[in-house]
């Protein structure tokens, strides 16, 4: 969900999405990845953050606010995490899943000495790697799943880099990148 209408960004008066229109139409989306996802882990992100924001803002404990898992509906064999370790066990490869982290995705590979795969990045699609020594290290940017021609991330029409749409698999311990149409 992007939850747009309770960012901090100013709003388009022209969007139609309230947030009850993008939460009943998140919901329904959904509950067709469950049939298809019965357990799968999400990564949290900035957007999922959003409500709390506000609320911290407004003085309003996270005590009284509804579990992010609660609000999109996520069955007990969903896990929400801020990352995911995964060892490939054909390669012994190791991966790093985030959200964003400070300094991109090549940087906190060297940094950390783990593979490492953005999910954050508006205009970066791509992998790379380097050799530390000892392994071969990926740091990948997954690209997006937004598009500016819709009011949510209309203001980004004044940058010259536009969003990519894409997607990453990895297999064997190698990033394969899937642009999206």
């Amino acid at each position: 969900m992007d939850m747009y209408s309770v960012s901090e960004y100013p709003k388009s008066v022209d969007h139609e999405d309230t947030w009850s229109s993008e939460y009943k139409k998140a919901r329904r989306m959904i509950k067709d990845l469950i049939t298809i996802f019965p357990e799968q882990t999400l990564l949290k992100s900035n957007h999922c953050e959003r409500p709390y924001k506000k609320s911290r803002i407004a003085g309003i404990p996270r005590e009284f606010m509804v579990p992010y898992r609660e609000i999109i509906g996520a069955p007990d064999g969903w896990k929400i995490k801020e990352e995911l370790r995964l060892t490939i066990e054909s390669t012994k490869a190791k991966f790093l899943f985030t959200h964003t982290l400070p300094g991109g995705c090549l940087s906190a590979s060297k940094q950390l000495g783990i593979s490492t795969v953005l999910g954050h990045s508006h205009t970066k699609f791509g992998a790379t790697s380097f050799h530390n020594g000892e392994h071969l290290l990926w740091g990948v940017d997954a690209g997006c799943l937004i598009s500016d021609e819709g009011n949510p991330f209309s203001y980004n029409r004044m940058q010259i880099g536009r969003p990519i749409r894409g997607c990453c698999v990895i297999i064997d311990g190698t990033p394969l990148m899937i642009p999206m149409r």
